[in-house]
């Protein structure tokens, strides 16, 4: 990791901008900017995955959200909720 360093920010029409250092400008298009609880912001590289795996993999990696694991309700089966598919049709 580099020393912090000190740059300007100014306004870019209805948005802030700020002067990223030629020998920080990461060799993508897009980046991914993140405001902290601390209120840091971070600025990353924004790779977009190729493939629904590669997705996946990324998710699978990304931690869970208190909230997600959270009572969810119990699941009903599939036939209980809808009689209509369990039901053998002869036409």
């Amino acid at each position: 990791m580099t020393e912090p360093m000190v740059t300007k920010m100014f306004k870019n029409g209805g948005s802030w901008a700020i002067r990223i250092p030629a020998g920080h400008v990461p060799p993508t298009e897009k980046v991914e900017i993140r405001a902290t609880s601390e209120g840091t912001l971070e600025i990353r590289p924004h790779n977009e995955p190729e493939t629904l795996e590669q997705l996946l993999e990324k998710w699978k990696q990304e931690a869970t959200p208190r909230d997600a694991a959270e009572h969810w309700p119990p699941r009903t089966p599939l036939p209980s909720r809808f009689p209509d598919l369990s039901a053998d049709d002869n036409g």
